[in-house]
């Protein structure tokens, strides 16, 4: 009684805690929505605030008067956006050489420029775009932000800028706004240097805030509003307090808002009140229940509990006496029968493990089944045990035997195999059975008086057969056959060891003879970079050896950058790459990700092939081509200007004025051509690259605005989608914005009138990515593989008048590469490409010798 009495007082007890706590986390939530909610209000109503402003600025510098010699003018413009409305402290109009030329009012508390707004105006004019400085302090007086719009003149250029300077009274709409959360909130605005520019006490303006370091228990959100809240110690009294903090999601500001920790706890209390009067009267009569079910229970129970301590302890002879025909006595019945089917049960596991150990120690057949046979006569009683193993490699089965009948079984071994390919499993327990199915007119007694057979069998495919025969008709119950499937389970698994061993040992034969009577050099490492093989010709071109770097990491084995990052990258894709090494060789590795049947990533392989031979019909090549258009330019540019002449010697009929287009389109596209030769070239050859830093958005929007006018007339729209504070990257301008002109030159060739075509720039790991994407026919795969090579296009009836030199593409590739990047491209056919090239943000040259191209 007194335990029944301790425990419902505990449960009482940690149910009151329970429905506190829960209490406090419903009362927090509340106080946090209502936090989120008006933070929001006024979160969503600073961008109209700022731009306002901003706008009323930026249609007042477009007054061409604004700019006008006489200062009267300009002051004029001034003092009519002054009193427009309440919006600004002051204005100032500021030339590109920071000198106040008109201000309003003319009582301004400081006519001379803050830091701030001499950095905000600089920008404006070097940028032409329009900036907002961050609060500041003018002489001890106010606190104000100052807006800065830069002044074009008719021609577009930059002349002036225009400031307004807000004062901190702007924000009072939005303070009020923020305080009297549950009665007791008070709230404020930061700018983006966290600067309080929106307080109720004057005193805290212009004063820095952060998350309190001390005490703080981040809370989160739980309901998905936006903002953080979390637990703090108010500064001065150090009292716990709630603060909720929401950046602006459209703005640079930020709302703060902080509610004291009592709110949470009175309606914590209120709450917790009423559930601990509901939890009380529930657990007094849930602990009378339990009393009178605890007596009528506990005492059988403790019978069958201290039986089930003698079996636990291993005396499985303890006799079990139930009472009653109720539920208890039912218990003690199965308690019983489970007490004997357990003994049985353990004697046949222990023979199991054993059969499994033996098993297990070798995947020797011989060795192993005859484990599997002895323990099913053990187990059995059976007078004798056999199986009989299909032989792929011979005429004839492999047969094992045990006990005083296996002799005789072995008559029946060719009858029984063909009963079983019929039926899955033969179970005779009678002589009349078995004198019905087997036959043997010479010695009808030596029959078995029953048997029993099961097939030896792996995923669907039969191995063989393994039955036992009995001197004496037997009853076969569920228990013994489960024993037999499960001995026939470890026979077929031996023998599938066996046979994958056999096949596993053939294939490492023959897969280490093609290693090694290969020229080329093979290199396979597992998931933790660590080399799992190695060929003689990987030994040969590396000069290590198998036997010391099987089992290292390959960073600490190989002396090749460039093998290592192929081996080690984290992309799934196939990479190729050149490794020169020592002797003047050269080496193409390809190297690709290794899967097992489950898809999953267990290494990588490495086959790299001598490439010296080609790269010198290459390096023979390139000098022949550069020679060719070096030769071919100064006839060209003869050819082109006296055809251009033609017309001023005299009038041309129709006819010789069309032969004469074609010409000049002859000669112009052959120029093109020989450009793009001598540029690939001058990339090959290693001639030094101008670096300089460099913004993806700055890259875009120029090739934008030179490709506006044709994509427009070959039915396509030119889009821009960049990430916005993107690094810069550091690289040769007029090299990377070539190969963006080249894919957006092809998108407009071949997908006219396809819709968008998107210029797209976004950073991946330590790298900028730049893609065109279109909506044209898209690629094949087979293409793909070629797309890159100089002088490829591919050819469709769509694309067959369509000029172009081939040789876009293998520019566009050999820029990446120069700057340590990448080009490749991913389409389907009918869903249009995506071309890409990627430029690490910290790019280092790429060496190679300097040749002077001429």
């Amino acid at each position: 009684v007194a335990t029944f009495l301790l425990f419902a007082v505990l449960l009482s007890f940690l149910l009151i805690v329970i429905g506190f706590n829960l209490a406090i986390r419903l009362s927090t939530d509340l106080v946090i929505d209502q936090m989120a909610r008006d933070a929001q209000a006024v979160s969503s109503s600073i961008p109209n605030f700022r731009g306002q402003r901003q706008n009323l600025l930026v249609q007042t510098s477009l007054m061409d008067e604004l700019l006008s010699s006489n200062k009267e003018e300009s002051q004029q413009i001034l003092e009519q956006l002054f009193k427009t409305g309440p919006f600004f402290r002051s204005l100032m109009l500021i030339n590109d050489s920071n000198e106040v030329i008109a201000n309003y009012p003319e009582d301004l508390v400081s006519e001379s420029l803050t830091n701030m707004e001499s950095i905000a105006v600089n920008d404006a004019l070097v940028s032409g775009a329009p900036f907002i400085s961050s609060a500041q302090e003018l002489e001890g007086v106010e606190y104000v932000l100052s807006y800065v719009v830069p002044v074009l003149d008719n021609q577009g250029d930059v002349q002036a800028a225009l400031v307004g300077r807000v004062p901190d009274v702007s924000l009072e709409e939005f303070v009020v706004a923020l305080q009297g959360t549950l009665g007791k909130g008070i709230g404020f605005i930061l700018d983006e240097q966290n600067q309080v520019i929106g307080h109720p006490e004057s005193e805290n303006l212009m004063k820095s805030w952060a998350p309190p370091a001390n005490g703080r228990r981040e809370i989160g959100n739980r309901n998905g509003l936006p903002g953080t809240a979390f637990e703090g110690l108010q500064g001065s009294t150090n009292a716990r307090q709630l603060i909720y903090y929401l950046p602006g999601p459209d703005h640079p500001w930020s709302v703060v808002i902080t509610v004291p920790y009592e709110v949470i706890l009175e309606q914590a209390l209120q709450i917790a009140a009423q559930l601990a009067i509901v939890l009380i009267g529930a657990m007094v009569l849930f602990g009378a229940l339990l009393l009178w079910l605890g007596r009528s229970i506990t005492s059988p129970l403790t019978e069958l509990a201290h039986a089930s301590q003698e079996i636990a302890g291993g005396s499985l002879d303890t006799p079990i006496n139930p009472q009653g025909d109720d539920e208890i006595g039912r218990l003690g019945l199965a308690f019983g029968q489970m007490q004997l089917s357990l003994k049985r049960r353990l004697d046949e596991l222990s023979l199991l493990l054993d059969v499994s150990q033996d098993v297990s120690k070798s995947i020797d057949i011989n060795q192993g089944m005859p484990s599997v046979l002895k323990g099913a006569l053990r187990g059995t009683g059976a007078a004798g045990a056999r199986v009989v193993v299909m032989n792929p490699s011979g005429r004839q089965p492999l047969s094992f035997g045990e006990g005083p009948a296996s002799s005789t079984m072995a008559n029946y071994d060719r009858q029984v195999m063909r009963l079983i390919r019929q039926q899955k499993e033969l179970v005779l327990p009678s002589p009349a059975e078995v004198n019905g199915i087997l036959k043997n007119g010479k010695a009808p007694e030596l029959l078995p008086k029953a048997l029993v057979a099961l097939p030896l069998a792996t995923k669907q495919r039969f191995q063989g057969i393994f039955w036992l025969s009995y001197r004496d008709a037997h009853q076969f119950d569920q228990t013994e056959l489960s024993f037999l499937r499960t001995l026939s389970g470890q026979a077929s698994v031996l023998v599938e060891n066996a046979r994958l061993f056999a096949t596993a040992e053939g294939g490492r034969r023959r897969l280490a003879a093609v290693l090694s009577s290969t020229s080329d050099a093979v290199i396979v490492t597992d998931q933790t970079d660590r080399i799992l093989l190695i060929n003689p010709a990987m030994e040969r071109f590396f000069d290590i050896r198998a036997s010391e770097v099987i089992g290292r990491s390959i960073k600490d084995s190989v002396n090749s950058q460039e093998l290592i990052e192929a081996l080690t990258t984290e992309s799934e894709r196939t990479f190729n790459v050149e490794i020169p090494i020592e002797d003047g060789l050269v080496l193409n590795a390809s190297s690709s990700t290794i899967f097992n049947n489950d898809g999953q990533a267990i290494g990588r392989v490495a086959v790299l092939h001598d490439i010296t031979y080609l790269k010198e019909i290459d390096e023979m090549k390139s000098e022949f081509v550069a020679t060719v258009s070096h030769d071919l330019r100064s006839p060209l540019t003869f050819m082109l200007g006296y055809a251009t002449m033609m017309p001023m010697v005299g009038a041309l009929e129709p006819k010789q004025e069309e032969y004469l287009l074609k010409i000049v389109g002859g000669i112009e596209q052959m120029s093109d051509l020989v450009d793009g030769l001598l540029d690939l070239g001058r990339l090959e050859a290693g001639v030094e690259l101008d670096f300089s830093q460099l913004r993806p958005r700055d890259i875009l929007d120029s090739v934008y605005q030179e490709y506006l006018q044709p994509a427009r007339e070959s039915g396509v729209q030119l889009v821009i989608q960049c990430e916005r504070d993107l690094p810069t990257i550091n690289g040769d301008a007029a090299l990377i914005r070539q190969a963006v002109a080249n894919y957006v030159s092809n998108a407009i060739k071949y997908a006219p009138n396809s819709g968008d075509v998107s210029l797209e720039a976004k950073k991946e790991r330590d790298e900028v990515v730049i893609t065109v994407r279109d909506n044209g026919p898209g690629i094949s795969s087979k293409d793909q593989l070629r797309l890159f090579e100089k002088f490829y296009r591919v050819k469709t009836r769509e694309n067959e008048r369509t000029k172009g030199t081939g040789l876009g593409l293998a520019l566009a590739k050999s820029i990446a590469e120069r700057h340590g990047g990448r080009a490749w491209c991913e389409s389907q056919a009918g869903n249009g490409s995506a071309f890409f090239v990627s430029i690490p943000i910290e790019t280092q040259p790429q060496s190679g010798e300097s040749h002077q191209l001429i």
